[in-house]
């Protein structure tokens, strides 16, 4: 067990794996928040089947490892590079993708 500031006013005694997975709960942000250039492997897709089959077709499943190369103002598509091909891919579809930073 070890003491964790969890705020400025007390701590909490957590043990090792509540650690780490607040440390992997930290580092998991969507495909909107990566900055251009940005290197990210893809952990969750929070989606249906038609998402999860439509992202597979763009090369986008979880474990493949993905480039955040450009988004586009207001909500606009991201382009991303996957296994060597760039594809863009919607702000609604891009915010239930969910990537680790590498």
């Amino acid at each position: 067990m070890k003491n964790v500031k969890v705020s400025n006013f007390f701590c909490k005694k957590i043990n090792e794996n509540e650690l780490h997975l607040l440390h992997s709960m930290k580092t998991r942000i969507d495909l909107t928040q990566m900055k251009d250039g940005e290197k990210g492997r893809v952990v969750e897709i929070v989606g249906g089947k038609g998402m999860l089959s439509k992202l597979d077709a763009m090369g986008i499943r979880v474990g493949v490892e993905i480039v955040k190369v450009s988004k586009q103002p207001l909500r606009g598509p991201i382009i991303v590079e996957v296994c060597g091909s760039m594809v863009a891919v919607g702000y609604g579809m891009a915010r239930r993708i969910i990537v680790e930073k590498v």
